[in-house]
């Protein structure tokens, strides 16, 4: 889905730029652990995904990967939630502080 949605951003900046912008964004978060996943991942997936336009024989290959990928985040066992919760939190708490200011 992520490659679906955002195929013509990620066209026109680079799967690079678009890597590092994912990763600054997760470690705002204090996700480092996902980052990891997403800095190891990403752009191999990415050239595959690209590839299968031209070569469906490498659809094996692309779904192999996501598993592998998928695999490592679910080890993280939700980790990511609560982070995101806590980001959310933080900066809805900052805003009624500001509001009431």
């Amino acid at each position: 889905m992520l490659f679906t949605w955002f195929s013509d951003y990620i066209n026109e900046v680079g799967i690079n730029h678009y890597k590092k912008e994912l990763i600054l964004i997760l470690e705002k978060i204090d996700a480092h652990d996902y980052a990891v996943i997403l800095n190891e991942h990403l752009e191999p997936l990415w050239q595959l995904y690209v590839a299968l336009e031209h070569d469906e024989n490498l659809e094996n290959d692309f779904y192999r990967m996501i598993e592998k990928a998928d695999n490592k985040y679910y080890e993280l066992n939700g980790k990511l939630e609560h982070l995101l919760e806590g980001y959310f939190v933080n900066i809805h708490t900052n805003l009624i502080e500001v509001i009431e200011d």
